[in-house]
């Protein structure tokens, strides 16, 4: 099969939009499905709680944190949003609230193909929507907000900004660039209705920020639970996504289990509690919930110590965690869908890689799938390719 040389599909809300093939490839074989993107839904930018030490009188201060992420390290840095709440100037951190608001974004942008890429920058993913459609959404998972709040949330998005940047150094021993400074809806556009119901027939226009555009032209994505992931706590929650990108990706190299340490947890998450063992209360409430839910079967946790005799405290955990066998039924068929897409991309395109740029065509990528499926003959073999190779933008080698 070829790319296609007819002129680009356009998007049936505007004239300067465009449906490349890699939107193909986000359709979830269930609505209770999502999709989890690249380093973006690794990255650990809501603020849990806000301590006192982040406060500056009037002013929040930046956060910065460290998280692990594919095998490197990285440092976050969010600034908070300043926002008019009520005719006073106030500054707010993105929280649990406007997590829950961007999942459901993504959620109804994938199941009612609202995504579109704008002409005139190719670099440019675009969604428009309905306030009514993000509130319902919001609702079916139990989490109910008021316009005015989803509005707020919308700002807060907007104009709060994430900097990301590996910490580590690149093959020639260079620091590496800078991944990502951008607010995580760097640009958005509210249409308020002029009629009566004006906020259910209000409708906004969002670009989702380069790193989350990235991922979506290399294919770097892989299915996920939606249901789980809105139902969770926001620890709990970070730790199912951790969870599930290792064992789609491999990162724990064939092991059936994977081990995290409290203090990565504890840095991604901002959890800066005075007492250690706050920390590890909070962790331990957290995989109750993970076996609650069915997502884990065990976890068996062996402390770090310093000092000794009295002086003897308690500083870290290392957490080995099994996940339940439903857990990794789905990790597997997630890790053979981002298989399938790399293969099915690669005939649609003549051999490109997903990296090298948007596509057009005119083949659908799941009949192009079920072709394959049906001539290999060996598909337990093909969960053994290096994956993050394959999705991950050309970088050196390190």
């Amino acid at each position: 099969m070829s790319l296609s040389r007819v002129p680009a599909k356009r998007a049936k809300n505007g004239p300067d939009a465009e449906q490349p093939a890699q939107f193909a490839f986000l359709d979830s074989p269930s609505g209770r499905m999502t999709k989890s993107f690249g380093l973006w839904d690794l990255t650990p930018w809501q603020v849990i709680y806000t301590s006192s030490e982040l406060r500056q009188g009037n002013y929040l201060a930046s956060v910065e944190r460290t998280f692990e992420a594919r095998g490197h390290t990285y440092r976050l840095t969010l600034n908070p949003a300043r926002i008019n709440r009520n005719g006073v100037k106030v500054e707010e951190y993105p929280g649990e609230r406007e997590h829950l608001i961007e999942l459901a974004i993504r959620k109804i942008a994938i199941q009612q193909r609202k995504l579109n890429l704008e002409v005139s920058d190719k670099d440019v993913v675009a969604i428009n929507l309905q306030f009514y459609d993000l509130y319902k959404e919001l609702q079916s998972t139990g989490h109910t907000f008021g316009y005015k709040e989803i509005e707020e949330a919308l700002v807060i998005l907007n104009t709060a900004k994430v900097t990301i940047q590996r910490t580590d150094y690149d093959g020639d021993g260079e620091p590496w660039d800078l991944m990502l400074g951008s607010a995580i809806l760097p640009v958005m556009r509210l249409r308020k209705a002029g009629t009566a119901n004006k906020e259910e027939r209000s409708s906004v226009y969002i670009q989702v920020n380069p790193l989350l555009a990235e991922a979506i032209r290399n294919l770097d994505f892989h299915d996920l639970n939606y249901e789980t992931l809105m139902s969770l706590k926001p620890v709990s929650r970070y730790i199912y996504k951790r969870l599930q990108h290792a064992f789609v990706f491999g990162e724990n190299s064939g092991s059936p289990t994977l081990t995290l340490a409290a203090s990565a947890v504890r840095d991604a998450c901002g959890l800066n509690y005075s007492r250690s063992r706050k920390l590890f209360e909070v962790l331990a409430t957290c995989f109750e919930d993970l076996k609650r839910m069915k997502l884990i079967e065990s976890v068996t946790e062996e402390g770090v110590f310093q000092g000794e005799g009295k002086r003897r405290s308690k500083i870290d955990a290392m957490y080995c965690i099994l996940p339940s066998a439903d857990f990794a039924a789905q990790a597997l068929q997630a890790q053979m869908n981002v298989v399938r897409n790399i293969e099915a991309f690669e005939v649609i395109s003549g051999g490109k890689r997903p990296s090298q740029g948007w596509i057009q065509s005119a083949d659908d990528p799941k009949q192009v799938r079920a072709s394959l499926r049906t001539k290999r003959t060996n598909p337990a073999a093909q969960t053994s390719l290096p994956l993050l190779e394959l999705v991950v933008a050309d970088q050196p080698k390190t």
